[in-house]
């Protein structure tokens, strides 16, 4: 089948801890196929954010039917916890979460990016709606 790669990426305030996601899918030419973004509330941290924007990429991509995917973002902190380089004690359950999303896909790679190219799901993330979700 086709590959498709999904960036993700989260804003954080650091006032009131609110925090957005966003993400964007493309195909194997690059072509944006869909993406979204949603506010998600409290988090306790930036990576705490990161870790739930993926989460959230991943549930969003599966009720679209796409079942192989990269899934890209530029946090190393959270790439380094996911691949047990490092523990983060704060994010172990949503990372359990993500291993557990992650095995219901058919092909699902975890890739950390440079910042560069993630600009669009940045983008989808600082601008996020405040209180809804937004999808193409």
């Amino acid at each position: 089948g086709k590959k498709y790669k999904c960036n993700f990426d989260a804003s954080f305030n650091h006032e009131n801890h609110h925090s957005n996601v966003g993400w964007v899918v493309r195909d194997h030419c690059g072509i944006q196929c869909f993406w979204g973004s949603t506010s998600i509330g409290q988090t306790s941290s930036p990576l705490e954010a990161e870790a739930k924007a993926l989460l959230l990429a991943m549930q969003q991509v599966w009720c679209t039917g796409l079942r192989s995917l990269c899934f890209e973002g530029y946090c190393k902190t959270l790439f380094d916890v996911l691949e047990k380089k490092s523990a983060e004690f704060t994010i172990k359950k949503i990372c359990s979460d993500i291993s557990y999303w992650t095995s219901k896909f058919v092909e699902c790679k975890l890739q950390h990016t440079k910042r560069s190219n993630n600009i669009p799901a940045h983008l989808l993330a600082k601008k996020g709606p405040p209180n809804s979700i937004f999808f193409s």
